[in-house]
């Protein structure tokens, strides 16, 4: 699916043994995105790193109007 960051926000990065990195920024575009299957959202951004937001946070960010799906 893709998603529109419609306004920045911080994402979380991981290690590829699934340990937490800290955060990085999804400034306003549009990304592909899918579900991890573990409560995450799993984006793409341009570079090809991946960065997770919870569900949650999803769901949030849409309420806000940060970000649509689609």
């Amino acid at each position: 699916m893709n998603i529109q960051i419609l306004k920045g926000f911080n994402a979380r990065k991981r290690l590829s043994d699934g340990a937490d990195d800290g955060f990085t920024p999804l400034v306003v575009g549009t990304y592909k995105a899918k579900s991890t299957g573990d409560g995450y959202l799993a984006i793409e951004k341009s570079n090809g790193t991946l960065v997770y937001i919870t569900l949650q946070t999803l769901e949030e960010k849409i309420a806000s109007k940060d970000l649509l799906l689609g």
